[in-house]
């Protein structure tokens, strides 16, 4: 009787044992569960899809008429409202990796620097980045001239001419009227390159900023060449009427530190039969 009543007592302290371990096992599993549920998966796209593609189809130019301009039917401004609605650095490191991918498309890096400005990014770097894009399609351009085989290719339409200079200096006048005004002195450098089209649309950026800020235009230049300011002014001038031009430089005082600017303005627009 004493022998069953002992192996009793052993069975029971197992089972309790037993017990022990399985509830003491129990929180281990749970937090290994709840560890599992606190790791999220990482995306496996970027919210800016094709990114590339879309770009080479945005920013060329033209599009809607002025007179019937709708904000909602303007592909180039959605598509900068979708960028800026996304996390900030996600969208500037799509931007950076499409240029470093791309880095001998000239298209693709102005567009990219742009979208960087627009989304304010590095706007010095970017800036600068954006006007350099000018200097390579202005070389690209007089580069042609040296191919022999220059004739037939025009002939056959083997020349990429959708994005130009002038689609560049669109980009550029939007940056400096609506996101980084210090970009405008830098655009100085580039001004003995253009001709044709491309000067009217630099004359235009010029006289705008300059009927808003005569004096600091003047100071921003002054740093410049000769060269530089002569190519400036051979811009700045036809893009102003007799009466606008007579009123900004009415607007520097006498002791201004750019007053022989003003000087040489007056005397350059002299020869060119514009009367004060």
């Amino acid at each position: 009787m004493l022998r069953i009543f002992v192996i009793l007592i052993i069975l029971a302290l197992l089972g309790c044992n037993q017990l022990s371990k399985t509830t003491h096992s129990a929180p281990t599993d749970s937090s290994n569960v709840n560890n599992s549920k606190e790791l999220k998966p990482m995306p496996t796209e970027t919210c800016i899809s094709d990114l590339k593609e879309r770009l080479l189809l945005l920013f060329n130019g033209g599009g809607i008429d002025d007179n019937n301009y709708k904000p909602e039917e303007d592909k180039d401004l959605m598509f900068i409202k979708e960028i800026r609605s996304c996390p900030r650095d996600e969208a500037i490191a799509s931007l950076l990796d499409l240029q470093i991918k791309n880095k001998d498309s000239i298209e693709l890096t102005a567009k990219s620097a742009y979208l960087l400005v627009k989304i304010g990014s590095e706007k010095e770097r970017a800036g600068e980045a954006l006007i350099s894009t000018f200097s390579a399609k202005h070389k690209e351009i007089l580069d042609r001239y040296r191919d022999k085989d220059y004739g037939d290719k025009v002939k056959n339409n083997k020349y990429d001419d959708k994005f130009g200079e002038l689609e560049i200096l669109d980009l550029i006048s939007d940056v400096i009227e609506n996101d980084y005004k210090d970009l405008l002195p830098k655009t100085f450098e580039i001004a003995p390159e253009t001709d044709g089209v491309s000067s009217e649309q630099l004359s235009f950026i010029y006289s705008r900023a300059f009927r808003s800020d005569p004096e600091g235009f003047l100071r921003m230049l002054k740093v410049k060449s000769v060269r530089v300011k002569g190519s400036v002014y051979q811009l700045l001038i036809p893009g102003l009427t007799k009466d606008q031009l007579k009123k900004c430089l009415s607007q520097i005082p006498k002791n201004s530190d750019v007053s022989s600017m003003a000087e040489d303005m007056r005397r350059i627009s002299a020869k060119s039969n514009v009367d004060f």
